[in-house]
């Protein structure tokens, strides 16, 4: 069974990287793939706390954060990783990985590695998806949040960003206030929409749009093809 490394990352704060780090591991786990989520938001964590039986917090802008992230995959290799990267570390995580070898020593041992960036509305960001996209030798998967817009939608850039997309491209639909609210709690998983409690209350049930949201996002991640 081939195993998989996700890497969500953008160049920018704030743009939903943690909410489809947590959609990709929700879909991995209902389809009882073994993943590990790597949360490297810490100290503080934010990804963690929805899978807390098979997830690390890790801080970057330490030594023994960086060394705990890298040595953890190469040693555990019989799992899919789902690694939440914020823009602050996304520079030093490739300046780690290139000098080490780490993506080609990944594929040796197995692994997919892909790297789902989230393009956003200014045109550096569509520049750094570029830089990384040639860095992973196009192990990269552009994403456009509808909730915030992208670059690649400029007419300008079309024919470079369907360069980018060549493994094909995820959109992640907007949601409102009221879905992401359901969405806060710990007790509340993705997985709920294909297998939601018995004892659920009508309060607690989530929004239809969520249902649309997650069907959504499976389509896409089947036409793709790297899960």
């Amino acid at each position: 069974m081939e195993h998989h490394i996700h890497l969500v990352t953008s160049d920018q704060p704030r743009n939903g990287k943690t909410l489809l780090a947590r959609t990709l591991a929700d879909c991995l786990t209902a389809d009882r793939i073994t993943v590990t989520v790597m949360d490297c938001n810490g100290p503080q964590g934010r990804l963690a706390q929805w899978f807390s039986g098979n997830a690390y917090v890790l801080d970057l802008s330490r030594t023994d954060g960086q060394i705990a992230l890298f040595d953890h995959i190469l040693a555990n290799p019989h799992s899919s990783y789902v690694i939440d990267l914020p823009a602050l570390h996304l520079d030093r995580f490739f300046e780690i990985a290139n000098a080490g070898g780490f993506i080609e020593e990944t594929r040796h041992m197995g692994h997919q590695f892909t790297t789902w960036f989230i393009i956003d509305r200014a045109q550096p960001s569509f520049r750094k998806a570029r830089a990384i996209w040639h860095e992973t030798q196009g192990q990269l998967v552009p994403v456009r949040n509808e909730s915030i817009g992208c670059y690649g939608d400029d007419p300008q850039v079309q024919r470079s960003y369907q360069e980018l997309a060549q493994l094909g491209e995820l959109t992640l639909p907007a949601l409102t206030e009221t879905a992401i609210k359901w969405l806060e709690p710990r007790t509340n998983s993705l997985q709920h929409l294909a297998h939601p409690p018995k004892d659920q209350s009508l309060k607690m049930r989530p929004p239809s749009e969520l249902f649309v949201y997650l069907n959504g996002i499976i389509t896409q991640l089947e036409t793709i093809g790297r899960f």
